[in-house]
C-alpha cells in the first residue's frame, strides 16, 4: 500500500518511519524540505492514511492467537 500512494517505510527495531518517493526511491530530507506545501501536505496526508492502516493492523494481532 505505501508504495502505491508514493511513500517508503521503513522498519528500524521497533520503530517505523515514513518517506516521500520519487522515481521508486525514498527522497533525501533536502528534497523534502525543498518540495512545495501542497506537496508536503499530500505526504503528511498520506503517512495519516498509512498509520491508521498500521494500527488497525497492529490491533488485529492478538485476535491472530486466539
Amino acid at each position: 500500500m505505501a508504495v502505491k500512494i508514493g511513500v517508503a517505510m521503513f522498519r528500524d527495531g521497533s520503530s517505523v518511519s515514513f518517506a516521500p518517493m520519487r522515481d521508486g526511491k525514498a527522497i533525501e530530507e533536502t528534497d523534502f524540505a525543498g518540495l512545495c506545501d501542497e506537496d508536503r501536505d499530500a505526504f503528511q496526508e498520506s503517512v495519516s492514511l498509512l498509520v491508521c492502516l498500521l494500527y488497525e493492523e497492529l490491533l488485529s494481532l492478538p485476535l491472530w492467537k486466539r
